[in-house]
């Protein structure tokens, strides 16, 4: 979305473009000088125009194999969101997370303390065993219903706050990604990146980039 310039803007704009007319007339003498003020003039609106510009990325994220229990991905989200999808080029939006798994979750919570993420995993085990009769679902495996189950108490998706081109999280929160299977393989990730451009920059992407945005 690009704002539209308004009709006191072109005036503007067409006074300032009438002087440097008439002073290139008038010599060589003021004519660079004029020629400099005419593209810093038009470099500044430009620059109000593209201030609001929404964009949307979004690029898949595919994580290694972690085996069972709660693990720290903040620094994978990050690479992606800094190296790829240009998040440092967004003024103020939003991330969305989306793990593509029925059978492992994501979640906010302490990124310093690896006993969080153990004592985590020994809660979700206690209170949801494998070893259960309420199972009638055991054709993937003993740990597949609890996997299930876990999931839908924790969830598969998270919302964050992008501000000033960074992940707007409190001081001790970090993305966790709790694999609940004891063989889950390597999850993958869907990022989509909401936000709205700093003034100095024309689009969030590089030449290189793997993501996708339309504004």
């Amino acid at each position: 979305m690009t704002m539209k310039p308004t009709a006191k803007r072109s005036r503007t704009f067409r006074a300032y473009l009438a002087w440097f007319i008439s002073v290139q007339e008038k010599g060589e003498v003021l004519a660079p000088l004029a020629h400099i003020c005419a593209r810093l003039i038009c470099a500044a609106m430009a620059d109000k125009e593209r201030r609001g510009e929404t964009v949307w990325v979004q690029q898949q994220v595919r994580l290694t194999d972690r085996g069972r229990g709660c693990h720290h991905i903040t620094p994978d989200v990050e690479q992606a969101l800094e190296q790829t999808m240009g998040v440092r080029k967004i003024d103020v939006g939003v991330a969305h997370i989306f793990l593509q798994a029925a059978s492992a979750s994501i979640a906010l919570s302490d990124r310093f303390d690896p006993a969080a993420r153990y004592d985590t995993e020994a809660a979700l085990s206690s209170l949801i065993p494998e070893k259960s009769d309420i199972w009638t679902r055991i054709c993937e495996g003993s740990d597949d219903m609890p996997a299930l189950v876990k999931n839908c108490l924790v969830g598969c998706n998270l919302t964050i706050p992008i501000t000033n081109g960074i992940l707007n999280t409190g001081h001790g929160q970090g993305i966790w990604l709790l694999e609940h299977k004891n063989y889950g393989g390597g999850r993958k990730l869907v990022i989509t990146l909401q936000g709205m451009l700093k003034p100095t920059f024309e689009k969030p992407l590089g030449s290189k980039s793997k993501g996708k945005y339309t504004s």
